[in-house]
């Protein structure tokens, strides 16, 4: 059997390079399928994909399709990959990347062999330590100057770095666990609803216990 693969950690450039790396050594370069969840995020898409690969494959006795930031999946296209997660056919296979295993559903993580890239991302900015600078009622126009991407980027950053850490604050850390779930599900949604209430809200609703990682 196929065993699905979640590749995490790193870059996004690596986390997709070991993906390539890790498909070419199953499918040949016509059945392997990378679906970026940039330009698509929702079950339909993801439906068509699971769809691809039930067909046979054209040079490979394996398709390998790469989902790459599978975190940016909507909850609904998440739980579409489950029964392909836990029962892959034998003739396609399943990679996923993303910035860290924390940031899927807990049952696909789960269903994953994982691969742990090294995390020797660097912290560009200080978004978190801003924001708790600002009050809330002047959040509203903070959010204007503050990209839901850049924001999820220091969140898993922070993650990465407390979970490496020895001194871990659980409750904050589950808080951050939380929360890293909940601005992703909101920038997966930012494309249909409005792009400013959703950086708004991504805002507003950061704990107060993040103090203690940031």
């Amino acid at each position: 059997m196929n065993i699905s693969t979640l590749i995490c950690g790193g870059s996004k450039e690596s986390r997709l390079s070991k993906a390539l790396e890790s498909a070419k050594d199953q499918s040949e370069k016509e059945d392997i399928f990378i679906f970026d969840t940039e330009n698509e995020k929702g079950v339909g898409p993801m439906r068509l994909l699971i769809s691809k690969l039930g067909r046979k494959p054209f040079r490979s006795k394996v398709a390998t399709a790469i989902i790459q930031e599978a975190q940016y999946l909507t909850t609904e296209a998440q739980n579409s990959l489950l029964k392909t997660l836990e029962e892959p056919a034998k003739t396609s296979r399943l990679i996923l990347t993303a910035a860290s295993e924390f940031s899927l559903l807990p049952t696909i993580s789960s269903r994953c062999q994982k691969v742990y890239l090294d995390d020797k991302v660097v912290r560009k900015v200080n978004i978190i330590s801003a924001i708790m600078k600002v009050k809330v009622s002047d959040r509203l126009e903070m959010s204007e100057k503050i990209s839901l991407f850049d924001l999820t980027q220091e969140l898993h950053w922070i993650l990465n770095s407390s979970i490496i850490g020895k001194n871990i604050d659980r409750a904050a850390l589950i808080s951050l666990v939380r929360y890293i779930r909940f601005v992703e599900r909101i920038n997966s949604y930012s494309q249909l609803a409005n792009p400013r209430l959703a950086r708004y809200l991504a805002i507003i609703s950061l704990p107060k216990t993040l103090g203690s990682l940031a």
